[in-house]
């Protein structure tokens, strides 16, 4: 049904595909930032009604949204970082050890997390 054969590596299409994420990353960034710009001021409504509770609950909401939104811009900066170098990826046989990072999962990480959670 898929005949086997590896999909071939295309140049063109990574680089399209990179800059297509880092709009869609900046676009996601800029929707959620807006929306905790709503959000905060249903805060300042809720405490002005003296409605405390029901604000700490938008309150903790807003802070996992800013955490996603820092991750939001640590992974558009690694795709930047991929885009800036595909070239050297592309024609060097092994990879450079400042491109690795945005490439590959931190071994240092992973070893950690397993003597953490066992």
């Amino acid at each position: 049904m898929f005949g086997g054969s590896k999909p071939k590596f295309d140049a063109n299409k990574t680089k399209v595909n990179l800059k297509m994420l880092i709009n869609r990353f900046n676009l996601l960034t800029q929707k959620k930032a807006n929306l905790a710009k709503q959000q905060k001021r249903e805060i300042a409504l809720l405490l002005r009604d003296d409605k405390e509770a029901n604000a700490r609950i938008l309150v903790e909401h807003i802070i996992r949204e800013d955490y996603t939104l820092e991750s939001y811009d640590l992974l558009r900066q690694y795709t930047e970082l991929l885009l800036a170098r595909l070239n050297v990826v592309i024609q060097e046989p092994e990879l450079k050890p400042e491109v690795a990072e945005a490439v590959c999962p931190n071994p240092n990480l992973t070893r950690s997390r397993a003597r953490t959670y066992p």
